[in-house]
């Protein structure tokens, strides 16, 4: 059995209080998830529906950007990111080329501010510089995303699929345009699921990637996986401290694939 399979059936192991009666599943500061439509977090706190499901490393949300890192590239950083990405050529924002890595905290800041458009244009023209910097093409894959500019994000995500396979948030970032583009003909449950199973394998205590994968088993109509991804990676956020903000999206991704769960056992 491979390290990754191990990891993933012991996480299962410690968090399968999430696969019982779904009365005793969840609560947050004494607030019960009894009713489908009860909120799980309290009444007054201050909440965002909005969201997507993309890998922060910051934590900010859920979108991994690095933009935070960009902002600021010092020594740790520059370890962090070769950890991240096992790159050993990133010249342009690691070793101090000042016009790119300018260029990059531009577009950084830009994309911070939510000029996602500003931000793309920018890293366009830092990659007309350094046409295989890595962290301009994920930062900017990433953007695109945002924008729901899915064909062009895939265009930019595939290659770097290739070039780092053991990258876990490439393949949840690709999995999760794979769930939700709106164009049909991107769409596909079954690229999207087979990606987030990679990504899970890689990092399995991740709780982004369950979120990722909860929306893959949602858009193949496997509502009841999708509940129980769901649930896990709820639990996995509040057991981490997640912002408010971060577990209501989770949290509405638990109440949707209940619905779906709910609706579907009424129609059979």
């Amino acid at each position: 059995m491979s390290k990754g399979i191990a990891s993933l059936l012991v996480l299962m192991l410690a968090f399968s209080p999430l696969l019982m009666a779904q009365e005793d599943l969840l609560e947050v500061e004494g607030v019960s998830t009894q009713e489908e439509e009860q909120e799980i977090l309290p009444e007054d706190a201050n909440l965002n529906s909005e969201g997507n499901h993309l890998v922060d490393v910051e934590a900010e949300g859920s979108v991994f950007t690095l933009d935070d890192i960009v902002l600021d590239v010092g020594d740790k950083d520059s370890d962090r990111l070769r950890s991240i990405f096992s790159w050993r050529d990133n010249h342009s924002v690691l070793d101090g080329n000042t016009k790119i890595k300018n260029l990059m905290q531009e577009a950084a800041f830009q994309s911070k501010v939510g000029n996602l458009e500003g931000a793309v244009e920018i890293y366009e023209k830092v990659l007309e510089l350094d046409e295989d910097n890595p962290l301009a093409n994920f930062n900017r894959a990433t953007a695109l995303v945002q924008i729901g500019r899915f064909e062009e994000a895939l265009e930019v995500l595939a290659p770097l699929m290739e070039k780092y396979p053991d990258n876990y948030m490439l393949k949840n970032n690709s999995a999760w345009v794979y769930a939700t583009a709106d164009n049909i003909s991107i769409r596909s449950g079954e690229k999207a699921l087979s990606l987030a199973r990679d990504a899970l394998l890689l990092a399995p205590g991740d709780y982004h990637i369950w979120h990722t994968l909860s929306e893959a088993y949602f858009v193949s109509a496997m509502y009841e996986k999708a509940q129980e991804t769901a649930e896990i990676a709820l639990r996995m956020a509040i057991s981490q401290g997640e912002d408010n903000n971060q577990l209501q999206n989770l949290s509405n991704q638990v109440r949707k694939s209940r619905q779906a769960v709910a609706t579907m056992s009424i129609m059979e």
